[in-house]
């Protein structure tokens, strides 16, 4: 829920709902994500052996979490920072998810058991899918491109 959704709420006296499209531009994310993970798997087996079906599901599950991790610091800095914060907030996340994401995929990459090709295309896999989810939810997202008068607000 945003800092402005909250506000909105408190002002009628209602439940604050989240009008945002975050949700579901996070299940868009989430289900496409999940649903590549078998599969890549199974491309990775198919084409690699069983190190490249253990480094295909590698890569995408850390790629998963650290779109989740940056998921969640976006969350964090929509409802706690100022509006005009966002953008600087939103830099710092996608720095952070860079910082995270090198050196974990290094760490993979040098594991006996995991093919090293697998892990990476796993994970570029996954960082595509994850962001066409997203782009999938936010396109089907109800959200409001102006701010209204609520009825019985002042102004």
């Amino acid at each position: 829920m945003t800092a402005h959704t909250a506000t909105a709420a408190t002002r009628l006296g209602a439940p604050a709902v989240d009008r945002s499209a975050l949700p579901l531009m996070f299940r868009g994310g989430v289900i496409a994500t999940v649903g590549l993970l078998p599969i890549a798997a199974v491309i990775g087996l198919a084409t690699r052996g069983v190190a490249g079906g253990l480094g295909a599901a590698a890569g995408v599950a850390v790629s998963a979490a650290i779109f989740l991790l940056g998921y969640l610091g976006m969350r964090w800095v929509l409802e706690h920072l100022h509006p005009n914060a966002s953008l600087a907030g939103a830099l710092g996340m996608y720095f952070l998810q860079i910082s995270l994401m090198f050196p974990a995929l290094l760490l993979l990459t040098n594991v006996r058991a995991l093919d090293g090709r697998a892990v990476a295309l796993g994970a570029l896999v996954s960082a595509l899918v994850w962001l066409m989810g997203q782009l999938w939810g936010f396109m089907r997202a109800r959200t409001p491109m102006f701010d209204v008068q609520l009825p019985g607000e002042r102004r």
